[in-house]
Parts: structure tokens; C-alpha cells; sequence
């Protein structure tokens, strides 16, 4: 049997794959627009797919949508047939309205060829997509999930579910229920947040979670090789976990609740006020854990080193466990 040679055959798709990107496209837009009567206080949602979401606040009793479709092809007929086949599912119920990109037919009709179509892959190239840009009333409940466009989200006041999974997500001034956002491939980030009551809950894979100025009951966040950074957070505990990122916090205040922080190989550094109220236990396998704060030293053998101890009554509890990082508690 004749064997493959491998670098030849990647160097043809090389050269097909360049073929394809160069090819002359079509491109054709269209946008439309619908205003719907919708109450304060109702449920929202959007499902795209390679589009991007944005919803920003208004004083109206109403929902405004501009949506654009957007289609590339190597002909303007083959692109006005990928436009007709371009469409969206409109529920308007009172008290919700679902907004749904219908799944098209590239999705049932894949060839072998398409392996070396750049729109099949390029976030920027998609063969079609359908970006959503709405104003709704800022008290509501909002459900968005999109596969591979950004999701933004500005001034709402309820809860509010993201999820994206190779997008971006960026969530500003958010109040008054639970927040909950998770990407796979992209980053996450969180601005000036008044969830007194509410919990923030961020999930992310390779990318960066960050947020600052938050004020939440408690705050959750995990990655699997990003990082985790939370500045100016002013909560009464939370769960921070990363696999192979680190983690940076620093914390407004530290005297109530529990906190637990780990990765596996990520550092973790902690800055907490001076004047904080905690029982405190650290403890690194292969690390070194540095201290502004006087902790007692407990270590069974060369590697791994534990300190713990208290900071005025111990109101609240912080344990942080890593692997193979480094940590750092540092006085604010």
C-alpha cells in the first residue's frame, strides 16, 4: 500500500484553503426594524448564532430590535439565496418576548470542499449571520445565548443570563438580580455591578474573566486555563477556582462569609483590607506562600507549606489551596 506523504498533503490544503480566501464574494445587508409593547418586569430572550447581541436600557414601556442579516458568497445569486433561507422566530406573548435565529441550511448541507471554505471558520467571514441590537425597559429579565458572535449587555436592572460560546461577553452597570455569563474561547468583562442580594456567576475556559467595582452577596468564577481577575469587590464571599490560570483579588471589605480560592498550576494573589476579620488558612504542595499578615508556619516537608490563622474575631473564613502556584496575601 502506497503510504501518504502528510507534508504534501497539508500543503495542498494550504493551497486550496488560500484559493478559496481569495476568491471574489458578494456580500449582501439587510436590516429591519420592529418595536413591541412590553412592560417592565417581563422575560426577554435572544438565541443567535454567529451574530453579534447587544441590549442597552431605555424609559419606554417598549422593545426596540434592528436586526441585520448579513450573507457572503462567490455570486449575488447564490448570496440572495442565502439570504432567503436567513430568517428569525418571533414570539410576543405578554409578560415575554423570544427573539430566535432559525437554523439555516448550511447547517444541514456540508461537503467536503467546505473544509477549505474560510467562511466556515472565519469569525469575520461567516457565510451568514444575523447581528441583534435592542433597547428594552431597564427592569426585565434577560436570556441570551449566541454560538460564536459578542454579547453586550448595558444598564439593566433584573436578572440577566449570557452565554456565548467562542464570543466575547461585556456586561456594564447591572443591578438588582442574579448575573450569570459563561463563554468557552472567549473573555469576560464585568463593570460596576449593585447586586446587594444577588449572586454574580462567571464561567469561562482559555479566556481572561475580569470584573471590578461589583457589589454582589457573593461571587463565583472558574476557568480552565484564563485568568481570574476581580478588583474593588465588595462581597460577602464567594468560590474562586481556576485549573492552569491565576487568580487576583482584591477585596473592598473582609469580614463576613467564606471564601474559597484554587487552581492546580495557577498563582494566586489576595489583597484584603488592613483591618480584615478572618480565619485564615493557606496552603500550597509546591509553592511559596508570602504574607503581610502574621500567620503561623505549619509544613510537613520541603515542598509543601501551610500557614494559617486570625485576623481580629474570624467573622469570615478564607481557604486557598494550590498546587504547584505561588500564593500572596497582601494588606490593602
Amino acid at each position: 500500500m502506497r503510504k501518504y506523504r502528510w507534508p504534501s498533503i497539508i500543503f495542498l490544503i494550504f493551497i486550496l484553503h488560500h484559493s478559496v480566501q481569495s476568491t471574489p464574494r458578494d456580500e449582501l445587508i439587510k436590516t429591519e426594524e420592529r418595536t413591541f409593547d412590553f412592560n417592565a418586569g417581563g422575560r426577554i430572550q435572544v438565541l443567535g448564532d454567529a451574530g453579534f447581541i447587544r441590549v442597552e436600557a431605555w424609559d419606554k414601556n417598549e422593545v426596540y430590535l434592528r436586526y441585520t442579516k448579513r450573507v457572503w458568497d462567490s455570486s449575488r445569486r447564490d448570496a440572495e439565496k442565502r439570504m432567503e433561507d436567513l430568517q428569525i422566530e418571533i414570539s410576543d406573548q405578554p409578560g415575554q418576548l423570544s427573539i430566535r435565529q432559525v437554523p439555516g441550511f448550511e447547517e444541514h448541507n456540508f461537503r467536503f470542499f467546505d473544509l477549505f471554505d474560510p467562511d466556515r471558520w472565519s469569525h469575520s467571514s461567516h457565510a451568514a449571520r444575523i447581528d441583534f441590537e435592542l433597547k428594552v425597559p431597564r427592569q426585565c429579565q434577560l436570556l441570551l445565548e449566541s454560538d460564536e458572535g459578542d454579547i453586550t449587555v448595558r444598564q439593566i436592572e433584573g436578572e440577566v443570563s449570557v452565554d456565548s460560546d467562542e464570543g466575547n461577553i461585556d456586561l456594564e452597570n447591572l443591578a438588582g438580580g442574579e448575573i450569570s455569563a459563561a463563554t468557552d474561547e472567549g473573555e469576560i468583562n464585568c463593570r460596576h455591578f449593585q447586586l446587594t442580594d444577588h449572586r454574580l456567576q462567571l464561567s469561562g475556559d482559555e479566556g481572561t474573566v475580569h470584573a471590578s467595582d461589583i457589589v454582589a452577596r457573593s461571587v463565583w468564577a472558574e476557568t480552565d486555563e484564563g485568568d481570574i481577575v476581580l478588583l474593588r469587590i465588595n462581597a460577602g464571599g464567594g468560590k474562586l477556582n481556576s485549573d492552569e490560570g491565576d487568580i487576583d483579588l482584591e477585596a473592598s471589605r473582609f469580614d463576613e462569609g467564606s471564601w474559597n480560592i484554587s487552581t492546580d498550576e495557577g498563582d494566586v494573589a489576595l489583597m484584603i483590607p488592613a483591618n480584615a476579620d478572618a480565619e485564615i488558612t493557606l496552603e500550597s504542595d509546591d509553592g511559596n506562600i508570602r504574607s503581610d499578615f502574621t500567620l503561623s508556619r505549619l509544613s510537613n516537608d520541603d515542598n509543601r507549606e501551610r500557614r494559617s490563622g486570625r485576623l481580629g474575631e474570624g467573622r469570615a473564613r478564607l481557604e486557598i489551596y494550590t498546587d504547584e502556584g505561588d500564593i500572596g496575601l497582601r494588606r490593602r
